[in-house]
């Protein structure tokens, strides 16, 4: 580690990298950790800080990501990619011209975004949605921690908005090339006839590419709560909000 904190150092005060020391700082922290220490006391029990966090979001974030590959396919991965290629970018450029460290925030955002996609969204409308929700959802209110909105959410909307056709009536099922507009919400919609609860568990019901295997999600929420990074007030006064409404 010795030699790892010797050569970042050797790095940052090379004059040629200086235009790219925000990604030199970035690489250090994965590989090192945080530089931040106490001198004296109090000392923290607990370093709680945004790696940690957006680590364990990834982590909650495995079982809906493997079953959405599982369900429709490699492309997801490529929409995936595409989302982090093209977001990242934007990430980078920004953080280049603040002269500031790349924030790990994006590492969520990128992988949220294809996930509340449906599974048959080309790769084009993966990129300009992520990109606009990167861009004005997040870079223009400052970078991480000033954004007032979600990015996802703000490149979801726009897309919404933007290709109505795209998002809405082409949907895939899981395990089939079969394409229908019916999601459970449409059925229940036209016809009054609620999915099996089994099915809306186990991801036998069109959705978005990481929404259907709704297990995984439920799995990964527990995680959150259990390691603190959510809190369980939150998600029940959230699912509390949402049922009374939809009673109403």
């Amino acid at each position: 580690m010795k030699i790892a904190k010797t050569l970042f150092e050797g790095l940052k005060k090379n004059r040629l990298l200086r235009p790219v020391k925000p990604i030199i700082e970035t690489l250090e922290g994965i590989v090192l950790g945080s530089p931040e220490a106490t001198v004296g006391a109090p000392h923290f029990l607990d370093h709680i800080e945004i790696k940690r966090y957006m680590s364990t979001v990834i982590l909650a974030l495995i079982p809906a990501t493997v079953a959405a590959v599982v369900f429709f396919g490699w492309y997801v991965l490529a929409m995936i990619l595409t989302s982090y290629v093209v977001g990242g970018f934007i990430e980078v450029a920004f953080a280049l011209i603040r002269k500031k460290e790349i924030e790990e925030g994006f590492l969520v955002t990128g992988l949220i975004f294809p996930l509340i996609l449906p599974p048959t969204a080309p790769l084009w409308v993966v990129a300009v949605g992520i990109a606009f929700g990167v861009f004005f959802g997040k870079e223009v209110f400052g970078g991480t921690g000033r954004n007032i909105f979600n990015p996802a959410l703000v490149g979801r909307i726009f897309i919404t908005i933007a290709f109505p056709q795209i998002m809405s009536a082409t949907w895939r099922m899981p395990f089939s090339d079969a394409i229908t507009a019916a999601t459970p919400l449409a059925v229940y919609r036209s016809s009054q006839a609620a999915a099996p609860y089994l099915d809306l568990l186990l991801g036998q019901v069109a959705g978005s590419t990481g929404e259907v295997f709704r297990i995984g999600i439920i799995a990964g929420a527990v995680l959150l709560m259990m390691t603190r990074v959510s809190s369980w007030r939150i998600t029940l006064s959230y699912l509390g909000t949402v049922a009374l409404f939809a009673f109403v």
